[in-house]
């Protein structure tokens, strides 16, 4: 992890993922974490005291069983936001959240400024937001009483911009099943005309259809 407090490239942060709308409080001051594929920014032996922004790259969840057994629950891209849940229940436990790929993150030191987030309708409302978000991705989609295809047009549905699917792998973490059962479920769905394959590795909805 690389932490780097310049002001140039805090700010320059900032104004690329807009995350100044999230607050009326002014004078906020952040700084940057970067991370390297494979390292951690949260276990659940060290829950975040802080709020992070993840504002590039990409972030996976997942849990580790007694039995060593590891269950990937999320693969999910910037923008994120990770100590939401930490901070309105403290000392939560956390999954664990481990860097994809190169990940940059902002960081909202909590400590400093909770006072003044306590009064921030603004902050408060994205916290809800967030939190929602993640209690709709996580509920739904590992509900084992609904088929893999009911799960893959809601997640494409609900969190796939304009309905369409990028990325085989990241849906295969998001809706825990194997490779294999997804390729076999787009390929019935595009047989049956539910969605198309515009290019390789990427599906589409087709409108007017009721699921």
């Amino acid at each position: 992890m690389k932490i780097i407090t310049d002001p140039a490239q805090v700010e320059k942060w900032i104004k690329e993922s807009k995350i100044d709308q999230y607050f009326d409080t002014e004078g906020l001051e952040f700084y940057i974490c970067e991370y390297s594929a494979g390292e951690l920014l949260c276990t659940p032996n060290e829950s975040l005291e802080d709020i992070l922004f993840i504002v590039h790259g990409k972030v996976r969840i997942y849990n580790i069983h007694e039995d060593g057994s590891l269950s990937s629950i999320s693969l999910e891209s910037g923008p994120v936001i990770l100590g939401d849940i930490e901070y309105v229940i403290e000392n939560f436990a956390t999954l664990f959240v481990e860097a994809h790929t190169e990940v940059v993150s902002l960081v909202l030191p909590v400590s400093r400024y909770r006072d003044e987030l306590h009064k921030d309708l603004r902050f408060l409302h994205m916290l809800l937001s967030s939190i929602a978000h993640k209690f709709a991705m996580f509920a739904p989609m590992h509900n084992q009483n609904t088929s893999v295809e009911e799960r893959l047009l809601m997640y494409m549905e609900t969190f796939c911009a304009g309905g369409t699917l990028t990325s085989v792998e990241e849906a295969t973490m998001q809706l825990r099943c194997s490779r294999r059962q997804l390729q076999r479920v787009l390929k019935n769905l595009c047989e049956t005309g539910r969605i198309e394959k515009t290019k390789k590795g990427t599906y589409r909805i087709i409108n007017n259809q009721e699921y």
